[in-house]
């Protein structure tokens, strides 16, 4: 655990338009910082993924 007591919050369900599907939380120097977080998927094969540094 981080530390921090915010759970994820699944937006996509809530809003389709926000142009982020999750908002999650990091510790930041001075507090939780959010983060927004895109989920793209595919049914493609072999099953792969990629994570971005942004």
């Amino acid at each position: 655990m981080l530390g921090i007591n915010m759970p994820p919050v699944w937006m996509a369900v809530e809003d389709n338009t926000a142009g982020y599907d999750i908002q999650s939380f990091d510790m930041g120097a001075e507090g939780p910082v959010v983060r927004l977080i895109e989920v793209k998927s595919t049914i493609a094969s072999p099953l792969s993924f990629f994570l971005s540094r942004n």
